[in-house]
């Protein structure tokens, strides 16, 4: 009960201070480096569970190779968005360039004793640049669409509300009515459906209270919804596969009655590139 009670206060105060950045920020600089640094803490939760599903007893030594690669893009990309606009014709040749450094490297620190590991450094750094990396830019990219503002709290309480609903409507209306999952098997068919309806359910209703943001397309608006109803819940199974794979029920302890960093914007990170895509191609803007 006590760490129930942690959670939703964390999740009101969470959610709460995510508004006041999106609404009191009028050029989403802030939201932008708030985004930037919250890469990092998650940059560091992922190395620890890549460490700890690591096949061999051998231990990081540092977690600066995990940092730079998992969030020196969502840094680059503030950059070019924020401040040097310039910069933003240069992503792909960044994103290359962080590529071409992994390989130079693992040439310099090739262990010779265990040949296999120069492979596994490798692949767990690219993994780093597309997750949290890849995904975490698309935070950013939602503060550039139209209606920005109206979007982005559109994005935040689709994708939180859904997962505070799943973890009631699964709490209270299915224990016994499981998903089988066994990456989640605490996940339930009420949970799901709780999370999708919410989500699905939002943001047709907030295409009616702004009809401008979606174009009075209120069809669309709820197509768009019940993307997000999916991805949200899809997001957290995937983050469910690193936790399971490393032994962990959190990936880590940042956030009381929450865990870490990455199982507060797990649902986050593979909503906002649907949101950002959905929205475009609905709407007919890419």
């Amino acid at each position: 009960m006590r760490n129930r009670a942690k959670r939703f206060f964390t999740f009101f105060i969470g959610i709460t201070l995510i508004l006041m950045i999106i609404i009191l920020d009028p050029s989403f600089l802030l939201y932008r480096l708030v985004v930037v640094l919250i890469s990092i803490a998650t940059s560091l939760e992922v190395a620890f569970l890549l460490q700890k599903s690591l096949s061999d007893s051998r231990r990081i030594t540092s977690f600066l190779p995990a940092v730079f690669y998992g969030s020196s893009l969502v840094a680059f990309f503030f950059f070019s968005i924020s401040l040097f606009p310039i910069l933003h014709n240069w992503l792909v040749f960044f994103i290359l360039l962080l590529i071409s450094t992994i390989f130079i490297t693992s040439v310099f620190h090739f262990d010779a004793a265990h040949p296999s590991s120069t492979l596994t450094e490798i692949l767990k750094n690219l993994f780093h640049i597309v997750y949290p990396g890849l995904f975490m830019i698309f935070l950013i990219l939602l503060s550039t669409l139209p209606f920005p503002r109206i979007l982005l709290i559109t994005f935040y309480l689709s994708v939180y509300l859904n997962d505070g609903v799943a973890y009631l409507a699964g709490k209270h209306l299915g224990k016994n009515k499981k998903l089988n999952l066994p990456i989640s098997p605490h996940k339930t068919f009420m949970g799901f459906v709780g999370g999708f309806l919410t989500s699905w359910g939002l943001i047709t209703l907030i295409s009616f209270l702004f009809p401008n943001a979606f174009y009075s397309s209120h069809i669309r608006a709820s197509i768009l919804g019940m993307f997000i109803g999916i991805s949200s819940i899809l997001g957290d199974l995937l983050e469910s596969v690193l936790k399971r794979a490393a032994g962990r029920d959190n990936s880590g302890n940042l956030i009381p009655g929450r865990g870490g960093m990455l199982d507060s914007i797990d649902s986050c990170l593979l909503s906002a590139p649907v949101f950002y895509y959905g929205y475009l191609s609905l709407f007919h803007i890419l």
